[in-house]
C-alpha cells in the first residue's frame, strides 16, 4: 500500500479514495513514440527495456499491452504501455530506453 486516505472509523463513500495500492510486479512502462512508429506496433509485440536509473548490464524483456487510440497531435506521439516482469522488485518511476522488437528483425524503433 502506498497511501492511506481514510483511517478506521472514518466515513467513506464511493466518490472518495480509501487507499492507493501500487503493484510493481509486473511493472508498466509508458513510452511515447512517433505516430508512424506506433502504427507499426501490435499488442503482444516484444520490447527490450534497459533501465537508466539502475547500475546493471542486463536488459528486461516486456511486451506491448496497450497502444493508445488517441495521439497527441502537438508532439505527434502516441502512448504505448509495456508490461515488464519485475522479479527484483525495482521501484516504480524508473527511466528506461525501450527497443521494440519486430517479429523477424532486431528492432523496429527506439524510444526514451
Amino acid at each position: 500500500m502506498l497511501e492511506v486516505h481514510r483511517r478506521g472509523g472514518e466515513a467513506v463513500d464511493e466518490q472518495s479514495q480509501a487507499v492507493t495500492i501500487v503493484r510493481i510486479d509486473p511493472l508498466w512502462v509508458d513510452v511515447h513514440v512517433s505516430m508512424g512508429d506506433a502504427l507499426r506496433l501490435q499488442q503482444g509485440q516484444k520490447a527490450e527495456v534497459v533501465w537508466q536509473d539502475v547500475d546493471r548490464d542486463e536488459t528486461a524483456t516486456g511486451q506491448v499491452i496497450f497502444i493508445s487510440p488517441a495521439g497527441n497531435g502537438g508532439v505527434r506521439q502516441v502512448m504505448v504501455r509495456l508490461e515488464v516482469p519485475n522479479p527484483d522488485r525495482l521501484p516504480s518511476g524508473l527511466h528506461a530506453t525501450v527497443r521494440f522488437m519486430g517479429p523477424e528483425t532486431d528492432a523496429v524503433t527506439r524510444a526514451n
